[in-house]
């Protein structure tokens, strides 16, 4: 979950429901910067499965969400709240992408097949395990392992005949 940076205020908070559903009820707790509860929130449906809720961040620092769709935990959520929007320099911006680009990690995908439009997170984590870790290549398939070794995260069939040699689109390592 990426954390979404706002001034103090009252400022829409958007939801995407699972599957874009619709007539979902969706709610949410909301912690201040000092731990405080909020009372359970209600977003109000807007359309094609996206919901909003008007909140009022009355304090700089950082607030935590827990949101709900029909009574059922669904996602965290984490808001930085600044004083105004002019407070960050370019020092404070590199600070933050340097923080993303040397500290911040990406955790091994789960097995499955390469999305066709992957994020730019999912990208790399791609390339980087096809790089990295250990591959099996048979005449008929090229796969790809977890760290472990044990799990084919994703793999490609190959074929061949006389003159062409294919390697098929990568699927899940199932």
């Amino acid at each position: 979950m990426s954390t979404l940076l706002y001034g103090t205020g009252i400022h829409p908070l958007i939801y995407k429901a699972e599957n874009f559903g619709t007539g979902k009820t969706v709610t949410a707790y909301i912690w201040s910067p000092t731990y405080v509860k909020s009372a359970l929130q209600t977003f109000t449906e807007n359309e094609e499965g996206f919901y909003y809720l008007a909140y009022n961040f009355t304090v700089v620092g950082t607030y935590h969400a827990k949101l709900y769709e029909d009574a059922v935990a669904k996602t965290p959520g984490t808001y930085r709240v600044i004083a105004a929007f002019n407070d960050l320099s370019a020092s404070d911006i590199n600070t933050q992408v340097a923080d993303v680009l040397k500290v911040d990690t990406i955790a091994e995908m789960a097995q499955g097949a390469p999305p066709a439009s992957p994020t730019f997170e999912e990208a790399v984590n791609y390339l980087y395990r096809k790089l990295r870790n250990e591959t099996q290549t048979t005449a008929t398939e090229d796969a790809v392992l977890d760290d472990a070794g044990t799990t084919k995260l994703f793999k490609a069939v190959l074929s061949t005949t006389s003159t062409t040699f294919t390697k098929g689109e990568f699927g899940s390592g199932a």
